[in-house]
């Protein structure tokens, strides 16, 4: 599987360490890959499974502690059931979904990002990604860095899950309100 455009993050979930972690921000779940999930002190298996929203994996639902930098989240993990089809699918270690809610395959528990900000471990409430021309990005948690971009910030209020109000301009003219 060639691989571009995607950003990895080391995370330790559970008793698992430095888990190579694909950052999707078009799913929403903490999914392992098969036989890598050890779990932690505080660990709980729901006695739950899922089956992810396309159809590629299922799996055996935990709680459990996903710590990335200097954040940590009690947070419900799949650990993929052994499956040589299943691996060829997930990238490195697993994948950890920055979408929101909606889109989750796990019964309604929140995503990691959600679970980082409902428990306290960052303010404000937000997260970046930024691309850079060589193969390294920036991920950004609870922070702004104005060096990485030019001008005025613009905020707008998110009126549902990536759903927002925007204006399209050219040449510094609106040309369609989108309201």
């Amino acid at each position: 599987m060639t691989l571009q455009n995607v950003w990895f993050g080391s995370f330790d979930v559970g008793n698992s360490k430095n888990l190579t972690l694909l950052i999707d921000t078009g799913s929403s779940d903490v999914i392992v890959s098969p036989g890598l999930y050890k779990g932690g002190p505080h660990s709980v298996d729901t006695s739950s499974t899922f089956a992810n929203t396309y159809g590629t994996t299922e799996s055996t639902l935990y709680n459990d502690t996903v710590k990335f930098g200097f954040v940590t989240a009690y947070q419900t993990i799949g650990s993929v059931q052994p499956d040589a089809n299943v691996e060829a699918l997930i990238p490195a270690d697993g994948i950890v979904g920055f979408a929101g809610l909606e889109v989750s395959s796990f019964h309604g528990a929140p995503p990691f990002f959600h679970s980082l900000c409902e428990q306290g471990e960052m303010s404000p409430c937000r997260f970046s990604i930024t691309l850079g021309n060589t193969e390294k990005g920036t991920l950004l948690l609870g922070a702004l860095d104005q060096a990485l971009f030019m001008g005025d910030l613009s905020t707008t209020s998110i009126i549902q899950e990536w759903a927002l109000y925007a204006d399209i301009a050219l040449n510094g003219k609106i040309s369609r309100r989108m309201r």
